[in-house]
């Protein structure tokens, strides 16, 4: 199941107006009301994100509404989605991504391997005695 936050801006003479139309729309609870500043806050449920994102959609295309954004989305996923066929599970939308997996480390060349050596300076040896035992 998908829930979403959405924030929705209006003009403060048409907030009612707004609560009303956002109200009729399945799936969706208004939860906070500013009516000083015209804004709320609305709460949507809905079975596959692809509902979340044609809901918001028919919302910024309401009359009364000047602007509408997510801003929270959680997605709680069903206890025994490993247990269904990939195909059910693809299409109540919780398709879990493959395990991601670690390449195997190739050897590296003999004629690179020599670079990887730590230098004199890298062991803890002096500048100076790097050099000879003279100063720069």
């Amino acid at each position: 199941m998908h829930y979403a936050a959405i924030y929705i801006q209006t003009t403060p003479d048409r907030l009612d107006d707004c609560v009303r139309l956002v109200e009729t729309l399945p799936g969706l609870e208004v939860r906070h009301v500013d009516a000083q500043g015209g804004r709320l806050i609305a709460v949507q449920e809905a079975a596959v994100a692809e509902a979340l994102e044609a809901c918001l959609r028919r919302i910024q295309n309401l009359p009364t509404v000047l602007t509408a954004e997510p801003v929270y989305h959680y997605v709680e996923r069903d206890s025994d989605a490993d247990e269904r066929p990939a195909a059910a599970r693809r299409d109540a939308g919780v398709v879990a991504a493959p395990a991601p997996t670690k390449p195997a480390a190739a050897p590296l060349p003999p004629a690179t391997a020599h670079r990887l050596r730590p230098s004199r300076r890298a062991s803890g040896d002096t500048l100076s005695e790097s050099a000879g035992g003279q100063e720069p």
